[in-house]
């Protein structure tokens, strides 16, 4: 799959300001995906310590990073694209109800729930899971 195939994510983020991102910071991402990612923001970082200056996170469902490591660190103007493949260990409890009430306690407001079918690495579909029916 290529870079910019692994980050069709991209079209579910709020659109920037000036029509792209200043910094975004990307955890557990591969080269070939931050290549991708260079239409989407000016400067693009890896690692924890990219949370605290970046416009938009992206957590990648592969990534070994605590959320509450990126929540702390996380601007209160930023982004968050979060990832959350369940089927790992340590990912299971987070449902998308459980994890809505972890962000609001931090003061953030969840804005879209996506199913990614038919998983992350080969994702054909993301498929609203708050849309009105």
């Amino acid at each position: 799959m290529t870079g910019l195939r692994r980050a069709d994510w991209r079209f579910l983020l709020p659109a920037p300001p000036e029509g792209r991102y200043r910094r975004l910071a990307l955890l557990g991402g591969t080269d070939e995906l931050c290549d991708g990612l260079n239409a989407v923001a000016e400067g693009i970082a890896t690692g924890l310590d990219a949370v605290e200056d970046a416009d938009v996170v992206v957590v990648m469902a592969g990534s070994d990073v605590p959320l509450d490591s990126v929540l702390d660190r996380l601007r209160p103007s930023a982004v968050l694209h979060l990832e959350v493949d369940r089927r790992r260990s340590g990912r299971r409890s987070l449902s998308p109800a459980r994890l809505g009430r972890r962000l609001r306690r931090r003061g953030l407001t969840p804005t879209a729930w996506h199913w990614v079918i038919p998983h992350f690495e080969g994702a054909r579909r993301h498929i609203p899971l708050d849309a009105a029916q």
